[in-house]
């Protein structure tokens, strides 16, 4: 190898990191498939540094393969970059759980993982947070633990809500109304279901949703 060329592109990557100009990430991509392992690494800690400036999603796609390559540093400092893109690499999350659990991995680039997916986590939870989701029939916004809980019920997020009222004292037909009203006060819609609707509560259940339509 040209011993001169690969000082030369080490001192490109790490120009190109401390500018900090997006325009440079195609340049970088180029040199994280430099044939030597040090011009590798800085390459992939410069596309860290461009994070929040270049496309993200090419980042991390020339991010992504380079925590398979056979030089721990270079994962190392891949790791690292991945986990400064936040809920960008969040794609990267299955590798970075095999780099953070493997046996054979020196315990930094383990400890570096971990550091990376619990980084692109919480931006991702952040994200999901500060995100308007709303009733796909009727445009209402939903709160995101609304939209949370219509995710993992595997519904669509509409701001129906269906309730089921099935005692019969004093305290519960007080806080029944007191509910019903503040479903009507925030503009959701309620299908109440009754004890007398159980014998055919299926087909009542679907007349009611029906008419919501």
């Amino acid at each position: 190898m040209d011993h001169n060329l690969e000082k030369q592109r080490r001192e490109r990557a790490v120009e190109l990191g401390r500018i900090g100009d997006p325009a440079s990430l195609p340049e970088l991509i180029e040199l994280t498939r430099f044939p030597a392992a040090s011009v590798r690494k800085l390459a992939a800690s410069a596309i860290g540094k461009l994070a929040g400036l270049a496309d993200a999603g090419q980042a991390v796609a020339a991010l992504t393969p380079l925590l398979r390559d056979p030089f721990p540093q270079i994962r190392q400092y891949t790791a690292k970059a991945l986990g400064a893109y936040g809920a960008a690499a969040q794609s990267a999350l299955p590798d970075l759980r095999d780099m953070a659990n493997s046996p054979v991995e020196p315990q930094y680039n383990n400890n570096c993982a971990k550091l990376a997916i619990e980084l692109i986590e919480e931006a991702r939870r952040i994200a999901e947070s500060q995100a308007v989701h709303c009733c796909q029939r009727c445009g209402v916004k939903l709160e995101h633990d609304e939209f949370v809980h219509s995710q993992k019920a595997f519904q669509r997020p509409f701001c129906n809500y269906i309730e089921y009222w099935g005692m019969d004292t004093a305290d519960y037909k007080i806080g029944m109304l007191k509910k019903q009203q503040l479903y009507q006060q925030q503009g959701k819609r309620l299908i109440s279901l009754y004890p007398d609707d159980k014998p055919r509560i299926k087909q009542i259940l679907l007349e009611k949703l029906e008419r919501l339509k």
